[in-house]
C-alpha cells in the first residue's frame, strides 16, 4: 500500500519501544488482577520484570518492524470493561488493553500531535480532554451564539457504534 503525505507531512513509521517504557509497563501491572492464559500471576511478571523486559521488548520491536506479532501472544484472557449501557448486552464491554497495544498507542498518538492531525476540538483520546470539556466548549459555542441573537441549531447523531459502521479499507487508506 503507498503511503501519500502532504508536503509538510511525513509518513507515520514506528519507532523502537524502549527498553524503559517496556521495563515501567511490566513494573505497573496491578497485581491483584486474575491470571491470563499463561497462567502467571502479574505479581510474578513484576518481580520477574528486570529479567524479562530486554527480551520483551526484543520481541515488541521485532513486531513492529516486521508487522507480525507471534500467535502466541496474541493469545489473551480478555477481561471485558464496561462502557456504558446495558450491562447485559456484550456490545458495551471493550477489553483491557495490554503493553504492547499502550506502545503502539502512544506511538499514534504522539505522531498525531506532532503533526496537528487532531484539531484542538478533538476530546476523545486526549490527554486533558474528555466528554466534559468537549460539552463545555460545545456549551461555550451555543452561549457566544445565543448572546449575539445568532440561530443556533444542534444535531445529535448516535455515535456509540460509530466505528461498527466505519468502512476499514478506507480508514486504513487514511492511516
Amino acid at each position: 500500500m503507498s503511503q501519500s503525505t502532504t508536503p509538510h507531512q511525513t509518513p507515520f513509521e514506528f519507532s523502537p519501544t524502549s527498553e524503559t517504557f517496556v521495563l515501567k509497563k511490566l513494573k505497573s501491572l496491578k497485581t491483584r488482577k486474575a491470571v491470563g492464559v499463561d497462567k502467571i500471576p502479574n505479581r510474578l511478571i513484576k518481580i520477574a520484570a528486570p529479567v524479562i523486559y530486554r527480551p520483551l521488548c526484543k520481541i515488541f520491536n521485532h513486531s513492529l518492524k516486521s508487522g507480525v506479532f507471534p500467535n502466541d501472544l496474541k493469545l489473551a484472557k480478555v477481561t471485558a470493561l464496561h462502557k456504558s449501557g446495558n450491562r447485559t448486552d456484550p456490545a458495551n464491554y471493550g477489553p483491557i488493553s495490554k503493553i504492547p497495544e499502550i506502545a503502539v498507542h502512544a506511538q499514534l498518538y504522539d505522531y498525531s500531535n506532532r503533526h496537528g492531525i487532531l484539531t484542538n476540538h478533538q476530546s476523545g483520546s486526549r490527554k486533558g480532554y474528555s466528554t466534559e470539556s468537549a460539552l463545555a466548549l460545545y456549551t461555550d459555542h451555543l452561549y457566544r451564539a445565543i448572546g449575539k441573537r445568532n440561530a443556533t441549531v444542534s444535531v445529535y447523531p448516535d455515535l456509540a457504534k460509530a466505528f461498527d459502521t466505519v468502512n476499514h479499507l478506507i480508514l486504513l487508506g487514511k492511516l
